[in-house]
């Protein structure tokens, strides 16, 4: 499960072949039976991450299929060659990149994106166990594009829909957003950020909603996030440990103010960070009335209207800082 092409193999000539392709510590291979030409050219990836998020809608399906993958999809392509040929996509229960809920191998079925919907390319045979195997294609495969795996009923049952995914600059801190449309054994998402996007570390751990068939919004926020680009990802983990991940984000930060306040929009408390001794608040209302001063980072707007404020600070040194907030 270490030994894999982490990125697009090539692979040329009329033999059955399977792609040795993988990501984020799991195998993953993908397999064609034999084209007829001994010059075709077929090309494949894996990527372990929701299909939905990369544009390719989970909710648009063919009838005959019940639901798609939620955690990953592989890219086959035909490079040179109108040859068509049977496509056999891998499962297993050990790992990050796995779809874990497999349960009834006679309702798998192969999934192929055609740019606009699902197609369902049918169940002709399948192997292993619910734990570790493969399911084939019905038939050959004469389009190419995302393929993935899919049930037929409700069977097989995935983790977690995970609807969105977004990481996004706020003055001085870093939102994270995402919403799920289902999840299933579903313990808990972990924020991870890297500075190089290879090299990832844990920034936050949120609950999951453990079973659930509505839509649910999660947030939170980075609020010490690194000067210039930073990769996010939302890492989910299963009750029983299996995981998965979500695309990666990228953000550019540039730090605008070395204060930052927080929550905004505000309802009860606004938290001011970064105040030195000495330094002075000046809060300008709606209609450019000053509406509070001191030199407290907690400040109490529940007597504020609703509406944008201008948040001044004047620093000991001189300095001027300004920001708004919503109330």
């Amino acid at each position: 499960d270490d030994s894999y092409v982490d990125g697009p193999l090539l692979k040329t000539g009329n033999d059955v072949f399977t792609f040795p392709v993988g990501k984020v510590g799991v195998y993953r291979p993908i397999g064609i039976s034999n084209p007829s030409s001994g010059s075709a050219q077929f090309k494949a990836e894996f990527f372990a991450t929701d299909p939905h998020l990369s544009g390719y809608n989970q909710g648009s399906k063919e009838a005959t299929l019940d639901h798609i993958s939620n955690c990953e999809y592989w890219i086959l392509d035909r490079l040179n060659t109108t040859n068509a040929v049977n496509v056999t996509l891998s499962y297993d229960s050990y790992g990050p990149a796995s779809c874990s809920g497999v349960d009834n191998q006679s309702e798998l079925s192969v999934a192929r994106w055609d740019g606009s919907i699902w197609r369902d390319h049918g169940n002709g045979g399948f192997t292993g166990t619910v734990s570790d195997g493969t399911v084939q294609t019905s038939g050959p495969v004469t389009s190419f594009s995302p393929f993935t795996l899919a049930s037929t009923t409700a069977n097989n049952p995935l983790p977690i829909e995970l609807v969105s995914f977004t990481a996004t600059q706020n003055g001085n801190q870093v939102d994270l957003n995402w919403e799920t449309a289902s999840e299933i054994d579903n313990d808990y998402f972990t924020i991870e950020r890297s500075a190089n996007g290879i090299e990832f570390y844990n920034i936050d751990k949120i609950e999951g909603a453990g079973n659930s068939n509505q839509t649910i919004t999660y947030q939170t926020i980075d609020r010490t996030p690194l000067e210039g680009l930073s990769y996010y990802r939302l890492k989910q983990t299963d009750f029983n440990g299996e995981f998965s991940y979500s695309d990666i984000k990228l953000v550019n930060f540039t730090k605008s103010n070395d204060i930052v306040i927080y929550p905004n929009p505000v309802k009860d408390i606004l938290t001011v960070d970064g105040l030195t001794n000495g330094d002075e608040i000046i809060i300008y209302g709606i209609e450019g009335k000053i509406v509070f001063t001191g030199n407290t980072n907690k400040i109490d707007v529940n007597a504020f209207a609703n509406g944008v404020y201008q948040l001044v600070v004047n620093h000991t040194n001189g300095t001027k800082e300004v920001l708004k907030f919503i109330r």
